[in-house]
């Protein structure tokens, strides 16, 4: 996600969690993109508010 200062929000998920949840907030029409690697597989999608 790339928040309105201009620099990616980053989590990096530790080999023992399971599952993390992280709020964003965003307004009507605006639209993020949502980035998942692990080891050499990466999906994105992008979302629209």
């Amino acid at each position: 996600m790339i928040p309105k200062s201009g620099k990616p929000d980053e989590y990096l998920a530790k080999s023992h969690e399971p599952a993390f949840e992280t709020k964003w907030f965003y307004l009507r029409g605006e639209q993020f993109r949502v980035k998942i690697q692990f080891n050499d597989v990466t999906a994105t999608e992008v979302f629209v508010i």
